[in-house]
């Protein structure tokens, strides 16, 4: 029967081309989605034909519902009989299995799913490659040959070309139905990489749209079908109403990308029911079914299409069924004789199962428990307290964030498990067996890592203390996570609901609320069960495609020896006093700030565990720094595990450095220990350069002040304030200032004022690196009669120096006294006069000076300078150094010697320097810059 697919056209609202957003829209009238969950009889008028349809995802090797599952499947392919009928498998079929399959390598569940007879296809999931693309194509795959292989359009080797079986057409009715398959793109992230190596795992709506064209295009050399069905292992993230699916970019682009070649659309993958008939892109008016089964074989989908004589399709009708038992009778005998086949092939893997399960995969030697009370003879009374912190709730955490570590691309930083998913303890009785580890994880959840932010995770912690969806407190009021050994936290259940985590660390560090952390966890979890509702806001899931029992045998095997050791640590103390504020949801409360040498005072309480061979403490020792810090006796520990307390004085030590710092409190024999900030006040600063000159930039740090502190420096002794800087959380800081012009040289003290009436100070010495400059090295007996120009830049300011000038002969005079600027800046001229010896009056100025070499000394205090210059000799050549105690030389006689001399008018003639200080700013750089030049 050759029919062309297509779908009657009707009546259809929110299509905008081939772009689909739905929110909501009106299905044809004979587009049908039945919500009875009664299995669809045969109902067709004369000149339709009808295929029945019957899909189911996510089976998972489930023994324990392979009689329910079967049996409906048979029931509803009765309806219409074995060759009205096609079961679509869409992935996922072994895999993350229960024991009784996983340790058969999922045998049984094959044998199973083959006696559904020839018309089925079966999808490749992610986990049919959990043991690598070999083990699907050549263990897996060869097994399902009869019915078309395992199916994977989208999957390819790297030359491009299929790495498994893209289609299987079967004829239904007379009707050529092409089933495409298609695995989830993110296989690769959630399967082990070694065995995927040069395996690609392309974009499955491509690869169904290019199989779809082919099967579509009319050559029949190439494959055609009447009727094309996309079976995706991939789906939308909740069950129920579509909107919130539309909004998934995954499940969005199945629905509105996939070609309108194809007729209806099988989701996997995601675990979810929901049955939709949603529009079809670029066809306006046309609609297809678009169906998930839930999981584990609890539900089935079927989908019956109406096909009338031209081959269009008039009409379809779908439903979801959940799945229960039927009696062999009501069956066809085809379907009778599979079924109790099916039946057989179950009890035969049990009984395989009980011997597998002994086989031993470790070693044991103490018992472990779950959370427990009331101990008699050592022995736990009630052995399920699932408010109770155990050892066993750690190393299944442990197993769980390890093996992610280790096996995953994703990773894990830490991992959390529901109290009720461990289900028994384990008897040290030497040997750990398989079955041991089963009866401890006997629901075989996926693991999933899920990305939550740190304020995310502190409000999964807060949801210890129970809530349901309606906000009642349900019988279980509280449920004690498991928790990887890595981290630890504080609470305070007397502080309101919400805000009673009071600090968390991980790997030591505290809670980061803006990070994001990969939280490894059962997929349970993940949904949000047990009511951790918080886990619902995380930023993105990702199945490992591996199952808590598997990851706890590969845990165990990683383990020296293979041996299982108790963690006898608590992870989680109640410290009640500790913080001033209780947290919110965005922050943990401030630390508590000491200075040095104050103490503080809080309580400790519920340091043990609640589990078989718990430590009972006797002790809580506090340390900052490795530094002992306090100790208190615990009251209340008994045998019986007993609410326990000690109330805790600690007193800061003075060598603890400042700032934001770790508080470690230790429970002692046990050593269970957790981190609290505290924020000690210690205030020190440096200062750098120590020796410095007025103008100089001098950098001061701070640190040990209290976070977030307005501080003032000052520089001393004479109290100029330099500025006020704040610091940061950790109590540090650093702030440069300008030495001020006029600084007395000599030893200062930066000091530091707190808010908190705390100072800290630091040396700082003040020297002066003076300048001293004449405007030229060398004169000639003419220039010389100009004068010599002499400047000084960098002198204390406002404060009195003496010039003096040094003679050719050695001969030092005093020649001036002044006072520098405000700037520390001066100036002077000093020139060869001769002078009446009786009435000191000027006769003659600006007269050459005697050739030689001169030395102007400048002092102020302690601050002393020199510069020499030449006068040449009046033929221009070189002084020559007089010889000691030779005659001096007379004024402009180009020879040394004496300045006096007698004048012709019979007085006294003295021959010398008329000098004068000048202050003139400007000249003094020039003349610097000729100096320097």
């Amino acid at each position: 029967m050759a029919l062309s697919s297509k779908f009657l056209r009707g009546a259809l609202a929110g299509v905008a081309g081939a772009a689909v957003a739905v929110t909501g829209f009106a299905a044809p009238a004979l587009a049908t989605v039945n919500t009875d969950g009664a299995i669809i009889q045969p109902s067709a008028a004369e000149g339709i034909t009808q295929i029945n349809l019957i899909g189911y995802n996510d089976f998972h090797g489930r023994l324990s519902t392979l009689e329910k599952f079967a049996g409906t499947v048979l029931q509803t392919r009765d309806a219409f009989g074995a060759s009205g009928s096609l079961i679509i498998g869409n992935g996922d079929q072994v895999g993350a299995s229960e024991f009784e399959s996983a340790v058969q390598q999922d045998q049984p569940t094959i044998d199973a799913l083959l006696e559904f007879g020839a018309n089925q296809t079966v999808t490749a999931g992610n986990h049919e490659f959990d043991a690598g693309y070999d083990d699907a194509k050549n263990r897996i795959a060869p097994q399902f040959a009869g019915v078309g292989g395992v199916l994977a359009a989208n999957v390819t080797l790297a030359d491009g070309s299929p790495a498994l079986d893209a289609y299987r057409i079967v004829e239904i009715n007379g009707v050529s139905v092409a089933v495409i398959g298609a695995v989830t793109g993110d296989t690769a992230a959630l399967v082990s990489p070694d065995g995927i190596a040069g395996i690609t795992f392309g974009d499955p709506v491509a690869a169904v749209n290019a199989y779809a064209a082919q099967l579509s295009d009319g050559d029949a050399t190439n494959g055609e079908a009447d009727v094309i069905i996309a079976s995706y292992h991939e789906g939308g993230p909740v069950s129920g109403a579509v909107d919130e699916n539309l909004a998934n970019p995954v499940f969005a682009d199945i629905v509105n990308n996939t070609s309108a070649d194809v007729d209806a659309i099988y989701n996997a993958h995601t675990h979810r029911s929901y049955a939709y008939d949603l529009p079809v892109p670029g066809a306006e008016g046309k609609t297809r079914p678009v169906l998930q089964s839930g999981e584990y074989g609890n539900q089935i989908s079927q989908l019956v299409l109406d096909i009338d004589a031209t081959g269009a399709i008039v009409a379809s009708t779908s439903v979801l069924i959940t799945t229960a038992a039927v009696d062999a009778a009501s069956l066809s005998a085809e379907s009778a004789t599979a079924y109790n086949n099916i039946l057989a092939i179950k009890a035969a893997a049990i009984t395989q199962a009980g011997v597998l399960g002994a086989e031993p995969i470790g070693v044991v030697n103490v018992d472990f428990s779950r959370g427990a009370v009331a101990w008699s003879g050592g022995v736990a009374g009630a052995a399920d307290q699932r408010h109770e912190e155990s050892a066993l709730g750690t190393v299944i955490a442990d197993s769980m964030s390890i093996w992610a570590q280790n096996n995953t691309t994703i990773g894990s930083d830490l991992s959390i498990m529901n109290p009720g998913g461990i289900r028994s303890g384990i008897a040290g009785d030497g040997v750990l067996t398989y079955k041991d580890a089963q009866t401890v994880l006997p629901f075989v959840n996926n693991l999933s890592v899920v990305e939550l932010t740190g304020a995310t995770l502190k409000a999964v912690f807060e949801n210890q203390w129970q809530r349901d969806v309606e906000g009642n407190v349900p019988s279980r009021p509280y449920l004690q996570l498991g928790l990887s050994s890595n981290v630890q936290y504080t609470y305070d259940a007397n502080l309101p609901e919400g805000n009673r985590i009071t600090s968390i660390t991980i790997n030591g560090a505290p809670l980061d609320f803006a990070a994001t952390y990969k939280v490894t966890m059962p997929s349970f979890l993940a949904a949000g069960g047990d009511n951790f509702h918080a886990i619902k806001d995380a930023t993105a899931k990702h199945d490992t495609g591996w199952v808590d029992l598997d990851a706890f045998k590969s845990y165990v095997a990683s383990l020296p020896n293979k041996e299982l050791k108790d963690d006898p640590y608590r992870n989680g103390f109640q410290v009640e006093g500790y913080f001033a504020e209780a947290p919110t949801a965005d922050a943990f409360a401030a630390a508590p700030v000491l200075a040095a040498g104050d103490t503080h005072t809080f309580t400790v309480k519920n340091v043990d565990l609640r589990s078989t061979g718990f430590i009972a403490n006797t002790n809580v020792e506090a340390f900052i720094d490795e530094i002992p810090v306090g100790t208190a006796t615990i009251t209340g520990v008994t045998a019986n595990g007993e609410t326990t307390m000690a109330e805790l004085t600690i007193t800061v030590p003075t060598s603890i450095p400042g700032g934001l710092n770790n508080l470690h409190l230790v429970a002692q024999p046990s050593g269970s220990f957790v981190d609290l900030p505290i924020f000690v006040t210690n205030p020190q600063i440096t200062v750098d350069p120590s020796v410095a000159a007025p103008g100089d930039e001098v950098t001061v740090t701070l640190t040990g002040f209290a976070a977030n502190d307005e501080v003032r420096l000052e520089l001393h002794s004479s109290p100029a304030v330099l500025g006020t800087v704040t610091t940061d959380a950790n109590g540090s800081a650093t702030f440069t200032f300008t030495v001020p012009a006029g600084t007395e040289p000599g030893a200062h003290t930066v000091v530091a004022f707190s808010s908190l009436s705390e100072t800290a100070e630091a040396a700082i010495t003040i020297e002066y690196a003076p300048e001293l400059a004449v405007e030229k090295d060398t004169y000639t007996q003419e220039e010389s009669k100009s004068g010599v120009n002499y400047a000084g830049t960098g002198w204390v300011p406002d404060t009195a120096l003496t010039v003096s000038l040094t003679d050719p002969n050695g001969v030092t005079s005093e020649v001036s006294t002044g006072t520098a600027d405000a700037d520390g800046n001066f100036a002077g001229s000093l020139t060869w006069a001769t002078f009446d010896g009786d009435t000191g009056e000027l006769i003659e100025d600006n007269l050459p000076w005697p050739a030689g070499v001169y030395t102007i000394t400048v002092t102020q205090g302690d601050l002393v300078k020199t510069v020499t210059f030449t006068v040449l000799n009046a033929d221009g050549s070189a002084p020559v150094p007089p010889a000691p105690g030779a005659p001096g030389a007379t004024a402009g006689s180009g020879s040394t010697g004496g300045l006096a001399v007698t004048g012709t008018e019979g007085g006294p003639l003295t021959i010398g320097l008329a000098a004068a200080l000048l202050i003139a700013a400007a000249g003094i750089t020039l003349m610097l810059r000729r100096r320097n030049a």
